[in-house]
C-alpha cells in the first residue's frame, strides 16, 4: 500500500510540476505541508 501512495504521489507531483510551476514553488517555500487523513 505504502508503494502505491508514493509512486502516486510522485506521478502526481510531476503532473503539477509540468503544469503550474509557481504552485509548486510556493509549496516549497511555504514548508511542504501535507495533509494526513485517519480512516
Amino acid at each position: 500500500m505504502a508503494a502505491q501512495v508514493a509512486h502516486s504521489a510522485v506521478d502526481l507531483y510531476q503532473k503539477i510540476l509540468d503544469q503550474r510551476l509557481m504552485a509548486i514553488n510556493f509549496w516549497r517555500i511555504s514548508g511542504q505541508k501535507k495533509i494526513v487523513v485517519r480512516g
